[in-house]
């Protein structure tokens, strides 16, 4: 085995083995509707989308390199920044019931 599945083997291993020793409460509080990792998850799209937008406004070649094959556009950053940033919305306005 090399050391990098040791790695996830071992990092499985230890977070069953704290997950265990939380009050089940408590892992209920934190997946929750509105909770605390219902907004984890939208910052990170948020913070995702903002970089592809970053990348897209940064792009000045006409020629990118995207997952090793050449663009001839830039627009591919736009479409996932638009991707990302939609589903930052989505996770907002199903989270808001007043709306």
């Amino acid at each position: 085995m090399t050391a990098k599945c040791l790695l996830i083997y071992g990092g499985i291993i230890v977070s069953y083995f704290a997950l265990r020793k939380i009050d089940i409460d408590f892992l209920f509080q934190l997946t929750k509707e509105d909770g605390l990792v219902e907004y984890t998850g939208a910052v990170f799209f948020l913070a995702a989308s903002l970089i592809f937008l970053f990348l897209y406004l940064n792009s000045v070649k006409n020629e990118n390199i995207f997952f090793g094959k050449k663009t001839k556009k830039k627009y591919i950053f736009w479409n996932t920044f638009a991707i990302i940033f939609y589903l930052f919305w989505r996770k907002n306005k199903l989270g808001a019931k007043n709306l």
